[in-house]
Order: structure tokens, then C-alpha cells, then sequence
């Protein structure tokens, strides 16, 4: 065995010790950390935690529950139907009485002479509506005619 290799050898044995004492100072660490854990422990704290949701949630669904269940949506649509009708009632009730006759005259102070109604006269000639009508059906025939012609040629 030759120097060289001796100091290799011495090399890796200090490595190795130093690694061992690394992984022993670890191998405390960890034991320190979870020095009152085990994994009945942990068991036992994740059945706690899911018991103590489990009870919020029924809870939740206690306070929940009666306001759902008090207002359901028919009854609430008859409760609105029954107060309509009985809405429509009144006013069938409060409807005024229709005169029988045409015959009803206006109190004295409120007819006045035709003079001092001061309305326009009624036309006498007729309505140029017609005429109209005509003269723009002929503007359309002729268009017409023309895109004809425009086609044949």
C-alpha cells in the first residue's frame, strides 16, 4: 500500500465518521421533535378533529334547516294566489256604477256654446291619400320596367 492510498483510506474514514455523527445529531433531532408524538397520538387527534366538523356541520344544518323547510315555494305561490284573489275582490267591489243611459247631461257650468269652443272648421275637400298612394305605386312600376328593360338588353 502505497501514501497515496493511506491518505485516501484516512480520507474516507473521516467522511464516514463525520457523516455517522451528521445522521446521529439528525436521528436526535427528529426524536426531539416528536419527542410526545406517536402515531396513536396522531390518530386519536385526527379522529378529534373530524368528530368536532362533523358536529359543525350538523349544526349548520340544524339552523338551516327550519328556514328552508318554513317557506316552501308552493305554499308560498297559493299564499300569493289567495292574496290576489282576494286583492281582485275589493276592486270588483270598489268599481264605480256605469251609467245606463246617454242621456246624462253636463252640469250648467260646464257647457259652453259651440261659438265659444272656438274649433276648427271640418275640411270639405277629400283626403289626398290616394293620390299619393297611386303616384309612388307608379314610380315603382316604372323602376320596375326599367330593370327589366336593363335585363333584356
Amino acid at each position: 500500500m502505497t501514501l497515496e492510498q493511506q491518505i485516501i483510506a484516512l480520507e474516507g474514514s473521516t467522511m464516514n465518521y463525520s457523516t455517522f455523527k451528521a445522521m446521529q445529531m439528525g436521528a436526535q433531532a427528529m426524536k426531539g421533535a416528536r419527542a410526545g408524538l406517536d402515531v396513536d397520538n396522531v390518530d386519536e387527534l385526527i379522529d378529534d378533529i373530524q368528530e368536532e366538523m362533523d358536529i359543525s356541520n350538523e349544526i349548520a344544518d340544524a339552523i338551516s334547516r327550519p328556514a328552508n323547510s318554513i317557506y316552501e315555494d308552493e305554499d308560498l305561490a297559493d299564499e300569493l294566489e289567495n292574496l290576489e284573489k282576494e286583492m281582485l275582490d275589493e276592486q270588483i267591489l270598489e268599481v264605480p256604477s256605469v251609467p245606463h243611459t246617454y242621456e246624462q247631461k253636463l252640469p250648467e257650468a260646464q257647457q259652453l256654446p259651440a261659438q265659444q269652443l272656438n274649433m276648427p272648421n271640418v275640411p270639405n275637400k277629400d283626403i289626398p291619400t290616394k293620390v299619393s298612394a297611386q303616384a309612388e305605386e307608379d314610380e315603382d312600376e316604372k323602376a320596375l320596367r326599367e330593370l327589366q328593360a336593363d335585363m333584356m338588353a
